[in-house]
């Protein structure tokens, strides 16, 4: 993990990691980025784990922790959900825009180097690992 971290800081052109993080975070002590299959078990009564999720969501607003969610998680759940039925109010969403897409792709190749992937493996086209992408946004 050391080594992925001082690979990550390099390719970050004098941005301190630490400075990031607090900005990040927007001025609370902590910080939770929510996936899209958070929110379909959130909204979804009748999913196994639905209680569990209301009972994260009723703890984080309690206990003011930041909630994000990406446009990408969005996007996500809005392939089968309404964006509607989403408890935006209580979250701020970050972009994902065109610098981002390229430090997720800067990252995602860190990540597989690391994890020994053969990049002639990823051709024609990779899947993005979530990490990569929330390390860039």
């Amino acid at each position: 993990m050391n080594s992925l971290i001082k690979k990550a800081n390099k390719s970050w052109n004098n941005i301190n990691p630490d400075e990031w993080l607090l900005d990040l975070r927007g001025g609370y002590e902590a910080l939770c980025f929510i996936r899209y299959k958070f929110f379909i078990r959130l909204l979804n009564d009748q999913d196994p784990l639905h209680l569990n999720a209301v009972g994260y969501f009723k703890y984080f607003m309690e206990n003011e922790i930041a909630l994000k969610v990406s446009t990408i998680s969005i996007a996500e759940y809005c392939v089968l959900g309404e964006l509607g039925d989403l408890p935006l109010k209580d979250i701020q969403i970050v972009p994902f825009n065109l610098k981002d897409a390229q430090k997720t792709g800067e990252f995602a190749k860190i990540i597989f180097t690391e994890n020994k992937i053969n990049l002639e493996k990823l051709s024609p086209r990779a899947i993005i690992p979530n990490d990569a992408t929330f390390c860039s946004i």
